[in-house]
């Protein structure tokens, strides 16, 4: 699918309202909507697998792709050069119990808004063994912006992210989120803000056993949190670059 345009839902496809659909091994390239630059679907169960899309772009929402609805799966795609002039730069999704699995994310950008390469709005999501670098957002979340309770952030590695504001590689607004054996490299929040790696915002939060390399921000090079019940544990910090400390916690 290459260089189609829709005014509004989905470049190249646009699919609403069913269950259980699957879109499997395609190539999507400068494909162009408002919302799903390449793909707009919606509905619950819906597979996205071992897909290219690059260098598509949404001038609203989901530079390659925007999924909304319930259980739904993105798993071993590769999405490069995609850009969104607002909300996730190459996925935007809508929905509960989301699972992001096995991809490759490279050069991705939220232009004037959030979510350089991730924007996700919904309960307990799971990002999960991903490769993300070279993303950037004008706002919060360099490689990913996340809102929603019960986040599941394991075996990622996320490298070279920019956020101009907070969260160079994640800003999170989660309770009981759970970020565990990620590694965090040279991500970096603007010169004002804070959490070179992560800006996260919840309580019950447990953040344990990764590895931040070089991460920097004004306020707190690696992470900026803000919540009560927070766990921090057996992580590895190495040479991240800060003016008030390595980690800056309120609550």
């Amino acid at each position: 699918f290459t260089n189609n345009n829709a005014n509004r839902e989905g470049g190249a496809i646009y699919y609403s309202l069913g269950d259980k659909n699957s879109a499997e091994k395609n190539s999507f390239v400068n494909n162009s909507a408002t919302y799903g630059g390449a793909v707009s679907i919606s509905g619950n169960s819906l597979s996205v697998i071992e897909n290219t899309f690059s260098e598509n772009h949404a001038s609203g929402y989901g530079g390659a792709l925007k999924i909304t609805e319930n259980n739904n799966k993105v798993i071993n795609n590769i999405f490069k050069n995609n850009y969104a002039n607002q909300r996730g730069g190459a996925i935007y999704s809508n929905g509960n119990n989301i699972n992001i699995l096995e991809n490759t994310f490279e050069n991705n950008k939220a232009t004037t808004s959030i979510g350089g390469t991730l924007y996700n709005l919904g309960n307990n999501t799971q990002i999960t063994s991903n490769t993300l670098k070279k993303s950037y957002s004008k706002s919060n979340g360099g490689s990913i912006y996340l809102d929603g309770k019960n986040a599941k952030i394991n075996f990622n590695n996320i490298s070279e992210s920019i956020s101009d504001e907070n969260g160079g590689a994640a800003f999170i607004r989660s309770e009981g989120a759970t970020l565990s054996n990620n590694n965090f490299t040279s991500n970096k929040a603007g010169a004002s803000n804070g959490g070179g790696a992560i800006r996260i915002i919840g309580d019950n939060i447990a953040i344990t056993e990764n590895i931040f390399n070089e991460n920097s921000a004004k306020l707190g090079s690696t992470i900026y949190g803000t919540g009560e019940s927070g766990k921090i544990t057996k992580n590895k910090f190495i040479d991240d670059k800060e003016n008030d400390g390595s980690l800056r916690w309120e609550g």
